[in-house]
């Protein structure tokens, strides 16, 4: 049943996305994240503001806590509700100026209709995760708790997917069955103040602030509308009523908001916007094709004609060949991302929503630079991938991609692998800290096996419960520090979702933290798991309705937002990482990275014709043995300056050493080389391929080097020996 619930939200957030695919350039998993932010970000700092709002009113008025807590939920609470769910969105266009720059309206839409069902989420789990034991079976495949004459209502697999934004929980009975109903309300009005925070903040016109602030203030009405249903008074009433008569057509709302949010974008992405005047993109498509030509003699093909599409791109802009070719642009994209799905269509959609920035970040100014590079690299690839060579150009970035993730550092362990290797012991904790929400959450929220409920509030188990949270505390805190440390670069990068990510995570690890600390505490005061948190009414009703139990297994299932290691198959292995001041070909493929993922890079790389992909440092330590893995390898090699080019590789010493001196722990492991010994071996001798893999190895004075071409980020440096 609770598995249900969170389909249903979800399903409203992915409609959402496929309807704005004409506008966004926001990734789907930076959606998820939202969604994540407004279960542990946004719910309990709403709950804490209306916690504190209701007992200084009460503590001031004299009037009974449950009295003004009654009042609230249909006068100030709505307000709050809704302002809370907004400033995960204020915060980001606040502190990252790519978002400022890259993000349209649609973006802004979607990302505030991801938070609402957060929030909504949050309400349903709080007042339902431990009703599973008293849920019926409906023969429409749902489930509903009787409650009175408005009986909460989850609906089924087969229902939710026939709906328009279904909700986690409905209402039946006599009093339930309205439109709004059926119909996840938070995401509609946090859909409805997303478009009015983006109005005022980037409208095109004089008064698109006042604008603005009307439909946040009008999200807020309609809320405090719904809330007066059976405990408002007459006054009240009446003035929601016409806000009920409108709310037949609730579902026609998020309809609106999106229609208007793609015009404003779609006009926006119209406006031409040129590369800018040093033609960056034209640059870095030529540093590609020098790579290319460098590290590569059997690339004959694929590499000559990189720089002649690189001129291409540049001079038609941003318009790949297979648009020029096609009668509309949207069939020759079409047609390119059908060639080698799914990997084909990931890269084109990539692409798409890369120049959609690119052309967004012009208004009113130059474009973004950074996003004109890595247009002049990924370009050319595409316009490759769709070329003759298509087949072959597709087949080889697979490979490259597949070999990658099977040598990886972040790749998720195998079963045999959990208590026989390092990575699977990082893995495993993780995974033991998963199983008691699991459990809690998953397999007791079937109201079949709801005993699994009652037992793990048992005294002996419930110690457990504890045992598990503590630890799941820490591991929280310890990655909201890693995530605090490194958000001042992460912040620079010039792809917007990748500093969104970083923040939204801290986000959902501060708010995951907060609500351990408020279940430790009432804990320490006594409480028992079946307690409630607190008392109040709405957002506090949910959580009065909480057991202490749930919300501490809530917490702990936060956990799961940060595993050990990335999934940086599709996820693009350099979007979390942080940037770095780089050359033009470096920026353009982190941006790719970032932006389009781990497929952009492959195929921007599958022309080349470079050995086969993989991590260098895995490679390095398969063996030791082979000439071409000796000492020191001078060979009269000149010495190269630190901002010259390395023979071989499009990037200078200075940049190399400071991403290998990044992998390699950035001075905070033993045993590894500074960034000073690092330096010195980039610059005095010449690197040498390792066979099977598209790496190259320096060693000199006892250091070595590993330079991984596919993912510079990923190169590494260590001590032979040690």
């Amino acid at each position: 049943m609770i598995l249900l619930m969170v389909l249903a939200q979800l399903y409203g957030v992915v409609q959402m996305a496929l309807l704005g695919w004409a506008a966004r350039t926001i990734r789907l998993r930076v959606l998820l994240l939202a969604m994540l932010g407004g279960v542990y970000a946004a719910a309990p700092v709403a709950a804490l503001l209306e916690v504190g709002w209701t007992r200084m009113v009460a503590a001031v008025s004299g009037d009974p806590l449950f009295e003004v807590t009654s009042r609230a939920s249909y006068t100030v609470a709505p307000f709050i509700e809704e302002c809370v769910k907004l400033v995960p969105l204020l915060l980001l266009w606040l502190v990252v100026r790519s978002v400022r720059r890259q993000w349209g309206v649609t973006d802004f839409v979607l990302a505030g209709a991801a938070l609402g069902a957060g929030f909504g989420l949050a309400e349903d789990l709080l007042r339902y995760a431990d009703d599973a034991g008293r849920a019926v079976h409906l023969a429409s495949g749902g489930w509903v708790i009787p409650a009175g004459l408005s009986a909460p209502t989850v609906p089924g697999v087969r229902e939710a997917l026939t709906s328009w934004l279904p909700a986690g929980v409905g209402s039946g009975g006599p009093l339930g069955d309205g439109p709004a109903d059926a119909i996840n309300v938070h995401l509609v009005w946090s859909c409805v103040a997303g478009l009015g925070l983006a109005l005022a903040l980037r409208g095109g016109w004089r008064r698109a602030w006042l604008v603005g602030l009307g439909l946040v203030a009008l999200a807020g009405a309609d809320h405090a509308a719904f809330n007066t249903q059976g405990i408002a008074g007459g006054l009240a009433r009446a003035l929601a009523a016409p806000f009920g008569a409108a709310r037949v057509l609730i579902w026609a709302y998020p309809l609106a908001v999106l229609a208007t949010a793609i015009w404003l974008d779609r006009r926006a992405l119209s406006t031409p916007s040129p590369l800018p005047s040093t033609n960056p993109a034209s640059a870095a498509a030529e540093a590609a094709a020098r790579a290319s030509a460098a590290s590569a003699s059997a690339a004959g093909g694929p590499a000559a004609g990189a720089p002649a599409a690189g001129a291409r791109a540049a001079g038609a802009g941003i318009v790949l060949a297979c648009e020029r070719r096609a009668p509309v642009r949207v069939v020759g994209l079409a047609w390119l991302g059908v060639a080698h799905p799914p990997w084909s269509l990931w890269a084109v959609w990539g692409f798409v929503r890369l120049r959609r920035g690119y052309l967004l970040s012009g208004r009113g100014g130059e474009p973004d630079v950074a996003l004109g590079q890595a247009i002049g690299l990924i370009a050319p690839a595409l316009d490759r991938a769709g070329g003759q060579a298509g087949s072959r150009v597709w087949r080889e970035a697979v490979r490259r991609l597949s070999s990658r993730g099977a040598a990886a550092d972040g790749r998720w362990p195998a079963v045999g692998e959990l208590l026989t290797t390092r990575r699977g012991l990082l893995a495993l904790p993780w995974l033991l800290l998963l199983l008691p929400p699991a459990l809690y959450l998953l397999v007791g929220g079937v109201p079949s096996l709801a005993s699994v409920q009652r037992a793990m509030a048992t005294r002996y188990l419930f110690w457990l419960v504890i045992a598990a949270a503590v630890a799941g505390a820490a591991w929280t805190a310890l990655n909201l520090a890693a995530g605090a440390r490194h958000l001042p670069e992460a912040r620079r990068h010039p792809a917007a979702d990748v500093p969104a990510t970083a923040i939204l995570r801290l986000l959902v690890r501060g708010g995951s933290l907060l609500v351990s600390l408020i279940a430790f505490w009432l804990l320490l005061r006594g409480h028992a798991p079946t307690d409630h948190l607190l008392a109040g009414a709405h957002i506090l009703d949910a959580v009065g309705q909480a057991l202490l139990i749930v919300g501490l297994l809530l917490a702990l299932a936060a956990v799961a937002a940060d595993p050990p290691f990335a999934f940086a198959l599709l996820a693009g292995d350099g979007g979390e990482l942080p940037w770095t001041g780089a050359s033009e070909a470096l920026v353009g493929r982190l941006v790719v990275s970032g932006v389009v993922g781990g497929v952009g890079v492959a195929l921007m790389d599958a022309g080349d014709g470079a050995g086969n992909s993989g991590s260098g440092e895995d490679g390095a330590e398969r063996g030791g043995s082979g000439g071409d893995r000796g000492g020191s390898t001078t060979g009269g090699q000149e010495p190269v300056s630190g901002h010259e080019l390395v023979p071989g590789l499009p990037y200078t010493a200075d940049e190399l050493a400071q991403l290998a001196d990044r992998h390699a722990g950035a001075g905070e492991l033993e045993g590894r080389p500074t960034l000073e010994q690092i330096h010195r071996t980039l610059t005095a001798v010449e690197g040498r391929p390792i066979p099977g893999q598209n790496a190259v190895r320096f060693d000199d004075e006892g250091v070595r080097v590993i330079i991984n071409r596919d993912l510079p980020w990923r190169s590494t440096a260590y001590f032979p020996g040690h």
